[in-house]
């Protein structure tokens, strides 16, 4: 069956289960929301992400190119000029959907020396980055600039999630 065929009959069923209904939508925010509710099952990681809230916060402009919110100092009433959000934007443009991170259980051995007295062993942290996108969606150039950088994993489905992330906890 083709995949138009396969949605006109989706649209015609009353209860939908939610994988068919993420199968029907597409959308990245279904796919963060299944990834971000299986991370409940792994205590051992720690998660960054950035609230979709801040973003649209941050990039949303009015059609002159003004910033959509406008940010009053609580104590004195006076609205912070409009660049303020170039100067928290820039530190925010281009970070994946999620930053993964637990502790590395074999920590680098090393013959690390502070102040006359040696250290041992460094702590080291693995971390797994993440960018969450629908089969259709494409990184912009300032994730990809951002994946210059660090090892980006671009991930199109739920499953390849969570292929990922059984791999991400049992390595170290």
């Amino acid at each position: 069956m083709n995949e138009k065929l396969q949605k006109a009959n989706l649209l015609k069923k009353d209860n939908w289960t939610t994988d068919e209904f993420k199968a029907f939508t597409g959308k990245e925010s279904d796919l963060q929301k299944s990834c971000e509710d299986l991370l409940q099952y792994y205590p051992n990681i720690k998660v960054l992400r950035v609230p979709n809230l801040l973003y649209f916060v941050l990039f949303s402009k009015l059609r002159d190119g003004s910033p959509r919110f406008k940010i009053v100092d609580c104590t004195t009433q006076v609205q912070i000029p409009g660049g303020w959000y170039k100067e928290i934007a820039r530190w925010f443009r281009g970070v994946p959907d999620l930053v993964l991170i637990k502790k590395n259980q074999t920590a680098y051995q090393g013959n690390w020396k502070k102040e006359g007295n040696p250290i041992e062993v460094l702590p080291l942290n693995d971390c797994m980055v993440a960018e969450l996108k629908t089969k259709k969606g494409k990184l912009t150039k300032h994730q990809k600039k951002f994946g210059e950088v660090v090892n980006l994993i671009e991930i199109r489905s739920f499953e390849e999630f969570e292929q990922r992330l059984k791999e991400f906890s049992e390595y170290g």
